[in-house]
């Protein structure tokens, strides 16, 4: 039998007052895949993660994690965004542990091994003020972690990042999705970091956003840095860059 969708979403639509931020928007992921949005500015991919996560409802349609309605937030789902977001009091340690603290579960060697994971063993108690931008990023990956999510949801959570950090970080999401196995939704505007990321990238096109082209990816993970010459890269990276020059599929039927 087929394993159920992870993720299922139906003829969203989502409006802002009078703007349509998001219309007949439809699409599935399986579970532990990771699957890339990317599209122009302002094109609801974050509306789209932000409905999945729970923090705004949608005007109409379906939402489903594990064939059930998303209708709150919940610890199944947990969110990394571009900012770390860190309480800049508490120690690396009380920043990543915060979640499982805060509903008295047992953490302490899972926190260790994901720290551990992240690479950040021996800075438990250093302050946010004291790491890099990059390594406060892992911080809140490890964070996101600790609550043992079934989805990861990612908003753009490298993209303040410099190159070389940023590819490092990149290559660091592979490592976690192949150890700990969630369910990934990334969103970028990065074209190459979709593709080195993602098992599938959903283009989707300006607003009123809707999923106008599915790109999947067939390079078996890890994907080393020879992947950026070879030549299902380049040819995806082409037909992608065609298909933003002519409009992201905004006149497609």
């Amino acid at each position: 039998m087929k394993a159920m969708n992870k993720i299922t979403i139906d003829r969203l639509v989502k409006r802002f007052g009078d703007v349509t931020a998001l219309e007949d928007t439809s699409f599935t992921v399986a579970p532990a895949e990771v699957v890339c949005l990317l599209g122009p500015s302002g094109c609801g991919k974050s509306t789209v993660l932000n409905i999945l996560a729970g923090f705004i409802d949608k005007t109409s349609g379906s939402v489903l994690v594990d064939g059930e309605e998303v209708r709150d937030i919940g610890p199944s789902r947990s969110v990394v965004f571009q900012s770390a977001a860190l309480f800049p009091w508490m120690t690396v340690w009380d920043n990543a542990t915060v979640g499982p603290r805060t509903r008295r579960l047992p953490y302490r060697e899972r926190a260790e091994e994901l720290l551990a994971a992240v690479g950040l063993s021996g800075f438990e108690k250093r302050y946010p003020y004291e790491l890099s931008g990059g390594m406060q990023q892992r911080v809140s990956i490890a964070r996101a972690l600790l609550n043992e999510p079934d989805v990861l949801l990612m908003d753009e959570p490298f993209g303040a990042l410099d190159s070389q950090t940023r590819l490092a970080m990149q290559e660091l999401l592979m490592e976690i999705s192949a150890k700990f196995r969630p369910t990934v939704i990334f969103v970028t505007h990065d074209v190459d970091e979709a593709l080195y990321l993602g098992d599938r990238i959903l283009l989707m096109s300006p607003r009123p956003g809707r999923v106008a082209r599915e790109i999947t990816v067939t390079t078996a993970k890890p994907r080393g840095y020879g992947f950026f010459t070879a030549d299902e890269f380049t040819g995806l990276k082409q037909e992608i860059l065609e298909f933003a020059h002519n409009g992201w599929g905004v006149h497609d039927d």
